[in-house]
């Protein structure tokens, strides 16, 4: 009985491996919903084996069937089993819209040119779709179908082929490049080729390099560059395709399989395996040439395939701008544009607002553009969904703004590549691909980051052609960008779907910030000057010139810790911009009465305004230290980073093409030169300490993404790094009545000198005298008294529903945690970012309760940890929204944000206030935490 228990469990142990062994060859039975086992307890052991045998036929016979049908029907090799699998359960329902919208691109994998009203008419009529929609039919039959009816589709079709025309010839004399074209040309030989790049960075340079010799753009059936994730059944289709080129018109195509060293060992054996199979089946009679590009030496397939290494140099980087610009310039709807700038807040997206605001307006004012983040978790499936997921008018060319994060994965650079040059993304897991049509345009922000870790990182995105954006006055815009949501009717889509409109708009703020500073430069609000004007209003005051204004932003705002910046200047004049608008409403600012009423306050004005612009100066300007070591000009065209040597001396052996090369892999000694089958002998990568070191280093950027700096110079920034009890942290504000109007104002700081320090005693009795009390001692407030100042400071429709709101008493207030928390309130009023720091049992998450509930705010909290996503952030972020108008409004807090990798995402929705294609609406106010142990 227990003999025959054992013998049962290893039996199943069998199912279990073949059963998932017909799951990865993509058994149609596994997507129809046939049974493909079925194992009852009750069987004996010998049954159970009979069933087991049975399995593993069905196994072989898939196993033949699939590799006979790869063999006689071309076009299968276009696709994966999981994508075939697709395509036969979805053909025969494509007069279903939704259907035929998900087959299309696929298909177009293998013909861009294939008319999408004819593909579909053929589908229809051609016999094999009846096989496929018939359930009786078996799955071979099926697949042999599926095989014929893409034959009848695409045989006869004649190939994409997209020309370079015009470029500048390089003057190196290109051996490498002479053989390939040789090899292509029937001459005598093996048409496998390996070269190496000079550094991981550099395989897209090369790749674009052999093409641009060849003076066309690279297709998507004839490049496939790998990543950590590709798999065998992907680079075996390829060469499939490669073994048979010649037989289906396809002896131009030069095939070529990039980023060899980000494979894994196992999946470098089974292509050096696979490679050798279809060698001894097909030999190379209908081949047609196939390179293997590697960003490192000594990996299992460039030694297994030694012989054929093969010395080809990048192109000058002069060359390949002008391939990328021409690229932009023939098959895009506008030239590529990559910016850059001179640090964090110069301006970058601005700019690309202005170029989606010139398009539009070529197109009626419609909304055209599409955001597009790539963040630290972006894979090639979310980069695939994002980029289907447009919400355009597809009748209107669509501006694609692709924002990098500052950290990215190492496969981005690849990914780009694709998509601007190859023009098509493929997501093999999910059967969706992103065709990039010829009508839209393309815009990548490049991020500044500590050494310009990251734009290093990006060697292609380096090629396109780039703005570079510096801080000087001419680049000051007295306009702001507006983004509003559109519906707008998708034929792709099948629905309506929010798209975004970018305006332009007066700054207001900005405009009233100048003229105030320059007034204020002028003492125009000084009695004790001779500029003494009593009857200034910024509404009657001049407007001042961009250069002047900047001067005079650039002045007030730069620090050691925070040089100037377009956002450094928005975020002061968003603020103080709405302290003067409150301020000059306010009797106690109006010189004029304040003359003929008491002459001792003609210069509270004067004061005032110095205090509020102390205020805003501390409110927005950055605290951790922004200067870092580090060329900023790196990226400023037209210099551009040394070219490496080119020379690859000791690593390559050139091949002279003197002599014909009979066999793809190595000849053991009993073998003739030219005769004997060929034999592959197997070689682990002999690797010297250097390269292992080397190695660790690429697998480290591989596992953690590019731009990242090290915890030690993070600490070092965060050294320098004021703390609250060391700063001055003024805070004025303004007491309003119900009516929003202001009736007083009040000045704190942890400085007990600050007031005196910016109003003299005379001044403090004048105010004294008429009720308007300034120097209070704010350690002796009660906490009913701190809440009212709360409710004055928001004014409005919190303070005349604030008899019925429930004073919560469960948080003592202290003058240090009164002041966080006006500086907290205030900065969520005026829409400025708020990120509170501090160790664990700090008060953080009890400071901001007590702040929702006396802001009658309903507190939305995410707890972020190590395992949550993007999407989950979205999620939440939209589940507020939708329920933001229960309350006065609603309070987010992102609690410990630097738990998790997302940090991208927290950066557009706290600074930014956007997610994706959409607005946050200015009734969510946001409040983020983090913890310093984990920074």
């Amino acid at each position: 009985m227990l003999e025959e228990l054992v013998n049962k469990l290893q039996l199943l142990e069998e199912y279990g491996r073949c059963t998932m062994e017909l799951f990865t060859l993509g058994h149609f039975a596994y997507f129809s919903g046939q049974v493909v086992l079925s194992v009852s307890p009750q069987q004996t052991a010998a049954e159970a084996e009979q069933s087991l045998q049975a399995l593993q036929q069905k196994l072989n016979d898939w196993q033949v069937a699939v590799d006979s049908a790869r063999g006689e029907h071309y076009f299968l090799n276009y696709f994966t089993v999981h994508e075939l699998c697709f395509l036969v359960k979805s053909l025969p329902r494509i007069n279903e819209p939704a259907q035929w919208d998900a087959v299309w691109p696929l298909l177009r994998v293998v013909d861009l040119a294939a008319d999408y009203t004819g593909i579909h008419g053929k589908i229809r009529e051609h016999p094999g779709s009846e096989v496929l929609a018939d359930e009786g039919s078996s799955e071979v039959a099926k697949l042999n179908a599926l095989g014929t009816l893409l034959g009848a589709l695409f045989s006869s079709v004649p190939l994409v082929v997209r020309p370079l025309e015009g470029l500048r010839p390089a003057r190196q004399q290109l051996q490498g490049d002479l053989l390939i074209r040789s090899m292509q040309n029937r001459e005598r030989g093996v048409p496998v080729f390996v070269c190496c790049a000079d550094e991981a960075s550099k395989v897209t340079e090369l790749v674009l390099s052999i093409y641009a010799r060849r003076e066309r753009v690279p297709e998507g059936e004839e490049l496939l560059l790998c990543s950590s994730h590709t798999t065998v059944e992907q680079i075996e289709l390829l060469l499939r395709r490669f073994f048979f080129a010649r037989a289906h018109g396809r002896e131009e195509r030069l095939f070529c399989v990039g980023n060899v060293h980000l494979l894994p060992y196992v999946v470098q054996c089974g292509t050096v395996e696979a490679l050798q199979h279809f060698e001894e089946m097909f030999g190379f009679a209908q081949a047609s040439a196939l390179v293997f590009v590697s960003g490192q030496d000594n990996q299992m397939l460039t030694n297994a395939l030694s012989r054929h290494n093969l010395a080809i140099s990048v192109l000058p980087q002069e060359n390949l701008m002008e391939a990328v610009r021409k690229i932009g310039e023939k098959y895009h709807g506008r030239q590529l544009e990559a910016v850059a700038g001179q640090l964090n807040g110069v301006g970058k997206t601005h700019h690309i607002y202005r170029r989606v605001c010139e398009a539009q307006a070529e197109h009626g004012d419609q909304p055209m553009m599409h955001h597009v983040e790539i963040r630290e978790t972006t894979d090639i499936s979310a980069l695939v969904q994002a980029l289907l997921n447009d919400p355009t008018d597809p009748a209107l060319p669509t501006a694609i703004h692709i924002d990098l994060a500052h950290i990215l994965p190492s496969h981005v650079d690849t990914l780009m590549f694709e998509l601007l040059v190859v023009g098509m993304l493929r997501d093999t897991q999910h059967n969706a691909v992103y065709h990039r049509r010829q009508k839209d345009f393309f815009m990548v922000e490049i991020p500044h980051t500590p050494f310009e870790l990251t734009a290093n990182s990006l060697s292609f995105c380096l090629l396109l052609p780039r703005t570079f954006l510096r801080m000087v006055p001419e680049r000051l815009d007295a306009e702001m960008p507006a983004l509003s949501n559109h519906w707008v009717p998708s034929i792709v889509h099948r629905s309506a779907r929010p798209a975004t409109l970018v305006t332009f708009r007066d700054n207001r703020d900005m405009m009233l910030i100048g003229k105030t500073l320059f007034a204020m430069r002028q003492e125009a609000f000084n009695p004790k000057s001779p500029n003494f004007n009593v009857a200034w209003t910024a509404a009657a005051a001049p407007m001042i010139d961009t250069a002047t204004l900047y001067d005079l932003l650039a002045e007030v705002t730069a620090s050691e810790h925070s040089p100037p910046s377009f956002l450094v200047f928005a975020n002061f004049t968003k603020f103080l911009g709405a302290l003067v608008e409150a301020a000059e409403g306010w009797n106690m600012m109006n010189l004029q009465l304040l003359q003929n009423f008491d002459p001792g306050l003609k210069s509270f004005k004067h004061c005032l305004f110095r205090i509020l612009v102390e205020t805003a100066r501390d409110f927005a300007l950055r605290q951790v230290p922004k200067r870092m070591e580090g060329n900023v000009d790196a990226l400023a065209p037209p210099v551009l980073p040394p070219a490496l040597e080119r020379a690859r001396s000791g690593l390559h052996r050139a091949m002279s093409g003197a002599l014909p090369i009979p066999g793809l892999f190595r000849e053991s000694s009993d073998t003739s030169a030219f005769g004997g089958p060929p034999s592959l002998l197997r070689q682990r990568s002999r690797m010297s300490s250097s390269t292992d070191v080397h190695a660790e280093a690429e697998a480290l950027v591989e596992s953690t993404g590019v731009g990242r700096i090290g915890a030690t110079q993070y600490l070092e920034r965060f050294d320098k790094m004021p703390s609250w009890e060391t700063c001055t942290n003024p805070v004025a504000n303004f007491k309003k009545n119900e009516q929003g109007r202001v009736t007083g104002c009040n000045i704190m700081s942890l400085s007990r000198d600050f007031l005196s320090h910016h109003i003299d005693k005379k001044l403090q009795d004048s105010l004294n005298m008429n009720d308007l009390k300034l120097q209070r001692d704010w350690s002796k407030v009660t906490h009913a008294e701190a809440v009212a100042l709360v409710h004055q400071i928001e004014g409005g429709e919190l303070l005349s529903n604030s008899g019925r709101l429930a004073i919560p008493t469960d948080y003592v207030v202290t003058v240090d945690n009164l002041l966080k928390l006006i500086s907290i309130q205030q900065r969520l009023r005026y829409g400025l970012p708020v990120v509170l720091m501090g160790e664990t049992g700090c008060g953080k998450t009890a400071l901001v309760r007590f702040l929702a509930r006396t802001l009658d705010l309903k507190l939305h909290t995410l707890d972020v940890h190590g395992g949550i996503t993007d999407e989950a952030i979205i999620e939440f972020l939209e589940g507020v929204i939708s329920t933001r108008f229960e309350q006065r409004g609603a309070l987010v807090f992102f609690d410990e944000i630097n738990a998790a990798n997302c940090m991208a995402l927290f950066k557009t929705i706290i600074i930014d206030r956007v997610y994706g294609n959409k607005q946050i609406p200015p009734e969510i106010r946001i409040i983020s935490c983090c913890n310093p142990y984990r920074l």
